[in-house]
């Protein structure tokens, strides 16, 4: 009985990606899923306009940099929404497939996970969305609806693709330790390694471009959030200023977290491949004969099949990235900065 109700949990988290249309539908008829897919795309596309135009009046009063923030981080919000719509509805269903079938006996703890992450979200943009509503009323409804559905979407993508990664280093992990037991038997464990490549091989071919897109919306709305807060692009009191302050910072959170939590999980992928790497070659330093050729032929299979998770291939995804984002965060933050005190004079 547990376990149905588990599995019925964890079909639920996998709807929420078919209600948004990034993850594909297989029970559902392909025309219709590709009909619902093109009006979700059509539909946000034209409220994005809408939205914009309406905005037109405030844009108007950015200085340039601020401007060219604004476009730059709509634009890749849209590219991937786009991106993540047409690989899960047109082109990636077959990798979609191989990956879900992988990930459909995960454990309960990422389900979890998973669900609790989705809580404090929501808990986190009621409290942001009631700071705003006492300030502006109604009115930020209108204009910031379309933006948190948004917004959702890349949290939520973010969450598929830490717990996807989580699942992989389990796997890893697991392959490392059946390594020490059974040692025998390698035959079975390369063509498990072989296996786990492919998964992190079709992986990045789904959250290749989605990733690149999220890298950049990481960065240009940290700085544009941060910058707001410290010349006070709002122009209110200081006592609503207050209110503003803990609820944009609340924002950034919920931006950055996500996605240190995406470097670290695809970081720990490589890591624990590297230590089934690292058992093998102890191993075969104890082993002679038969099973020295053995452990030497799983030794080269893991080395030439180790995952790297990549960025579309143009970059890989580790934990040297965190350090990245925040030197690239930092100095566009300072370039922001001065570039608005110039204005200002």
């Amino acid at each position: 009985m547990f376990r149905h109700w588990f599995v019925t949990k964890h079909t639920h988290v996998v709807k929420v990606g078919e209600i948004l249309a990034v993850i594909p539908n297989f029970s559902k008829n392909i025309q219709l899923q590709k009909s619902y897919s093109l009006f979700l795309v059509l539909t946000i596309t034209l409220s994005l306009l809408i939205t914009h135009y309406s905005r037109i009046h405030y844009y108007q009063n950015f200085v340039p940099i601020k401007l060219i923030n604004t476009v730059l981080y709509e634009s890749a919000v849209y590219a991937f929404l786009l991106v993540s719509i047409t690989n899960a509805t047109f082109l990636k269903k077959k990798q979609w497939c191989i990956l879900l079938e992988f990930l459909k006996d995960m454990e309960r703890t990422y389900v979890w996970t998973f669900i609790l992450a989705q809580i404090i979200f929501i808990v986190c943009c009621g409290y942001v969305t009631a700071v705003w509503l006492k300030l502006e009323g109604i009115d930020y409804l209108k204009e910031n609806t379309l933006g948190t559905v948004l917004f959702y979407y890349k949290f939520y993508v973010s969450c598929v693709i830490v717990v996807s990664t989580k699942v992989v280093a389990l796997n890893y992990q697991r392959l490392g330790q059946t390594l020490k037991s059974c040692k025998k038997d390698v035959k079975m464990l390369e063509n498990r390694v072989v296996f786990l490549k492919d998964i992190v091989d079709n992986f990045n071919k789904i959250f290749g471009w989605p990733l690149i897109f999220l890298m950049i919306v990481t960065g240009v709305a940290v700085v544009d959030f941060l910058d707001d807060i410290f010349k006070n692009s709002y122009d209110y009191s200081q006592e609503h200023y207050l209110g503003i302050v803990t609820a944009t910072l609340l924002t950034v959170l919920l931006i950055l977290i996500p996605r240190f939590a995406i470097v670290l999980s695809c970081h720990q992928v490589y890591v624990n491949a590297r230590d089934v790497l690292k058992v093998a070659y102890n191993l075969r330093r104890c082993s002679v004969g038969q099973e020295w050729k053995q452990m030497d032929c799983f030794i080269k299979t893991v080395v030439h099949h180790l995952p790297h998770i990549t960025a579309a291939d143009f970059f890989q995804i580790d934990k040297t990235m965190i350090f990245h984002m925040l030197g690239t965060v930092s100095t566009y933050l300072i370039v922001v900065v001065q570039f608005n005190a110039n204005s200002s004079v």
